[in-house]
C-alpha cells in the first residue's frame, strides 16, 4: 500500500498562475470579435484578472516580492505591446497602469498578509522544475532529490547504529 501524496498549495498556485498568465495572453491577442466579455467595466476586468495573477504568482513562486512584481509588470507591458500587432486591437497606457497596479497589489498583499508562506509550505520555484512534473506524480525532481538525501542520511544512521 502506497501513501497518496497531495500536491502542495504552492505547486497548485504555480499552476493556477501559469493558467492565468496564459489566459491573459490568449484573451489579449485574439481579434476583438472573439474576445470574451464579462459585462463588467473594462478596467475592472483587467484589475481582477491581473490581481488574481499577482496573488497566484506570489503564492506559487519563491522569487522575492520586488523581483516578482517587477517581472510581472514587464509581462503586463509585453502583453499590451503585443496587442499593437493584432488587427483591431490596440495598446492602452491606462490598461497598462491598471494591470501593473493590480499585479503589484496582488504580490504585495501576499508578502504582507502571509510573509511566512514559504516557511510552512513546500515551495515550487518559478525558475525550477515544477513545470516539468512527470505524468502520474505530483513530485518535482528537487523533492525527489531531498527524499533521496533524507533516506541516505537515515540509512547511514541506521547502519552506524547497528554496527
Amino acid at each position: 500500500m502506497t501513501a497518496q501524496r497531495k500536491t502542495s498549495p504552492s505547486v497548485s498556485a504555480a499552476f493556477v498562475a501559469s493558467g492565468l498568465a496564459t489566459a491573459i495572453v490568449a484573451l489579449s491577442v485574439v481579434p476583438p470579435t472573439l474576445r470574451l466579455e464579462t459585462g463588467l467595466p473594462h478596467g475592472i476586468e483587467h484589475f481582477v484578472i491581473y490581481l488574481a495573477t499577482g496573488l497566484a504568482f506570489a503564492l506559487g513562486c519563491e522569487l522575492k516580492p520586488g523581483v516578482l512584481a517587477t517581472l510581472l509588470v514587464f509581462f503586463s507591458g509585453a502583453v499590451e505591446i503585443a496587442q499593437l500587432f493584432v488587427p483591431g486591437r490596440h495598446a492602452r497606457l491606462s490598461d497598462f497602469i491598471v494591470d501593473a497596479l493590480a499585479i503589484t497589489v496582488g504580490v504585495t498583499a501576499v508578502s504582507l498578509v502571509a510573509p511566512d508562506w514559504r516557511s510552512y509550505v513546500a515551495t515550487a520555484s518559478c525558475r525550477s522544475d515544477w513545470f516539468f512534473i512527470p505524468l502520474g506524480t505530483t513530485e518535482t525532481s528537487s523533492e525527489r532529490e531531498k527524499q533521496k538525501r533524507v533516506r541516505g542520511v537515515s540509512v547511514t544512521r541506521i547502519s552506524r547504529g547497528g554496527a
